[in-house]
């Protein structure tokens, strides 16, 4: 989750400058609108307001952008309606609203394209190609920053050239073309250092920083980052100095040097305050919230959070509030408040269930388009069938000749009709039949996959038992043989000592392998205490000899499941764990266990590379997993994109005979 606001902090504040006005600026521009200014001239106020008001009051933003673009329409003034399209774009874009920042784009595209303006259709392209990179349409992306590109390249203006730049090797970026993207971002930084260009040069470092974060060289991360910083204070760019402190403290709180991220986040908290800039201060303040629960700091973990919180609220930035309601629930779960901790959760997954509803809500916009496209064109088919049928007839009646001709074309098309039709019922009921004959199979494949996973427990069990009780058992009595022996002969051939030693370390360690595959095969732990001892014990026997920190909770388990649903969820967890370890090269993993009435909820989250959708039905583990759900009516969802970590949802409702009562 880390990374993930860090990029779109990263992304969209290297191609969009934004320079805070002063008050008196914005109540000078306030005052034209009183002296009873020209219509034009009032669009423009209006657009410099919309402007103005961006890092101080979004909605009074809108509000001035609305208004310059009705009055553009009415006036009409295409000139200054595609500024006010622009302007108003960009508030969207804050906002998150990025579809609707496309569609004024798009108008405002039109218009300068009509005018000539071949500077303004450029920014244009700039700002489409950062909208197609978070709406995940890179290809999209990269043809508006190339023809954007191409335009400044044409008239050597290398200011914007390195913006261009900037982008494309994002673009790369996120295909994870890692080489490619350094060497662009070091083609930007070579032509603003030729031009003396500091705000840019300081934006190619921020985006370097960002780059050496992903790839996992922290310290060049830390060092172009400082480099940014330097210029930023320098100049005195106070919004970027905030901006690029956030991403520092961020990362250092990912490295776990508390005192330095605090020391960051602090001075970019004190920075938004000063600037109003309410967006960031809801961001800092979320991040020292965060900063204080590490540092066990409850009290002002408590204030920051809820000043994060609420501002998230007014600004309507939503997945900020989200991770607002995370955050205080797991601060009250460490002062063991579990009424707070169970609001705080059920807010949490409340904004996720609602954002689910939402893209779920947009899918079946997209189909309900689909059908209807597909109802117009049958029902045109209709209509020019039924031109055919009544030219047909006023041929007839002038051609009376050709009634026989007639009668018997009529007659064949009739028949091919009612063929068609037989046809049609015909291969409706074949697919009827081939749909339960598929669901039989399917049935019958469940049976048999839970018939298999039954013997393979009942084998590791058995297998388990056989290591613990025999040649465990037997192991033992040879390791107390041993030392006898070892004793007796080291009294009497001292020279031998060391080789006795040392076969006498062999043979510990082979029992203690015996052992530890024993309990790998069937943990004890998981048939006698049940789920969450068993996953705590795996998390801390797999990752004590690893550099990945972990994090497990659970919360309303107060009864043991089936034996199936045990095994199952433990030997999912097994195989993401593994995973985890073997490709993602994470650094942090949580585990969060929760049950909700019947609902039994498992999610695994790390911040490592993640993963290519197309490989999730390629591993033979992510297969063996989704066979396992199967068995007992559960389901999976993975949210990877690429480098930015990834989590995976797992769902099982919950039958009576599923659930043991203590």
């Amino acid at each position: 989750m880390i990374m993930r606001t860090l990029l779109f902090i990263l992304t969209l504040f290297a191609t969009v400058q934004l320079f805070g006005q002063s008050t008196n600026h914005i109540d000078s521009l306030e005052g034209l609108l009183d002296d009873g200014i020209h219509d034009t001239a009032r669009v423009y106020t209006y657009s410099e307001l919309c402007w103005e008001y961006r890092v101080i009051d979004q909605t009074t933003a809108l509000e001035y952008g609305q208004k310059a673009v009705q009055l553009a329409r009415k006036i009409p003034f295409k000139k200054g309606l595609g500024n006010a399209l622009n302007d108003l774009s960009i508030i969207y874009i804050d906002k998150g609203s990025l579809d609707t920042a496309v569609t004024l784009l798009e108008e405002a595209k039109e218009i300068r394209s009509e005018l000539g303006d071949e500077t303004g259709l450029a920014a244009i392209h700039n700002k489409l190609g950062i909208i197609y990179e978070h709406l995940v349409q890179l290809e999209k992306a990269m043809i508006n920053h190339m023809a954007a590109l191409d335009y400044y390249e044409s008239i050597d203006n290398k200011v914007n050239m390195g913006f261009c730049l900037n982008n494309i090797a994002n673009v790369h970026f996120k295909l994870k073309n890692y080489e490619k993207a350094e060497e662009i971002h070091q083609k930007a930084l070579h032509i603003r250092t030729s031009i003396g260009d500091s705000y840019g040069i300081a934006g190619s470092h921020s985006n370097l920083a960002n780059l050496m974060m992903t790839t996992g060289d922290t310290s060049q991360a830390i060092h172009h980052f400082n480099k940014a910083i330097q210029v930023y204070r320098q100049h005195n760019f106070e919004n970027d100095l905030a901006v690029t402190l956030n991403n520092l403290g961020t990362l250092q709180l990912g490295l776990g040097e508390i005192d330095k991220a605090e020391t960051s986040i602090s001075e970019a908290y004190e920075i938004r305050v000063r600037l109003n800039d309410k967006r960031g201060i809801c961001s800092s303040s979320i991040v020292l919230g965060e900063i204080y629960l590490e540092k066990g700091d409850y009290t002002k973990a408590s204030k920051y959070l809820h000043t994060g919180l609420q501002l998230s609220k007014e600004s309507g930035y939503e997945n900020k509030e989200k991770g607002a309601y995370e955050k205080l629930a797991k601060l009250h779960t460490k002062l063991k408040q579990a009424d707070s901790v169970y609001y705080y959760y059920s807010q949490f997954y409340r904004i996720e269930h609602e954002q689910y509803r939402a893209n779920l809500n947009e899918q079946v916009n997209e189909l309900q388009t689909i059908y209807e496209t597909e109802k117009k064109d049958k029902e045109n088919e209709k209509l020019a069938r039924e031109k055919a049928e009544e030219t047909a007839k006023r041929q007839a009646a002038e051609l009376k000749v050709a009634n026989r001709n007639n009668w018997i074309i009529t007659i064949i098309a009739i028949t091919l009709i009612l063929l068609f039709l037989a046809l049609f019922l015909y291969q409706r009921r074949m697919r009827h039949l081939q749909q339960e004959k598929s669901k039989a199979i399917l049935k019958e494949k469940e049976k048999g996959l839970k018939a298999v996973f039954d013997a393979t427990e009942k084998e590791r069990q058995r297998i388990s038992k056989d290591l613990h009780d025999g040649v465990g058992q037997q192991m033992s009595g040879l390791k107390l043989a041993w030392e006898n022996l070892s004793i007796e002969i080291a009294g009497t051939a001292p020279v031998q000592a060391e080789k006795i030693e040392s076969l006498g370390k062999i043979l510990n360690n082979t029992a203690n392998e015996v052992r530890e595959i024993s309990h790998q095969m069937m943990p004890k732990v998981l048939t006698s205490f049940g789920l969450v001892p068993a996953i705590e014990q795996l998390l801390d026997t797999t990752f004590h000899l690893t550099d990945i920190s972990h994090h497990f909770e659970s919360f309303n388990i107060s009864e043991r499941f089936s034996e199936r649903v045990e095994l199952s969820l433990y030997r999912i967890t097994q195989e993401l764990v593994n995973n985890i370890i073997k490709h993602s090269g994470a650094t942090e993993m949580t585990v969060q266990l929760f049950k909700n009435k019947d609902l039994l909820l498992l999610i695994i989250e790390d911040n490592g590379s993640g993963f290519d959708q197309d490989q999730l039905t390629a591993g033979h583990g992510l297969m063996n997993i989704k066979s396992r759900l199967n068995t007992i009516q559960g389901e999976i969802n993975y949210e990877t994109n690429g480098d930015r970590g990834t989590m995976v949802r797992i769902r099982v409702h919950l039958k009576a005979e599923q659930i043991d009562q203590p």
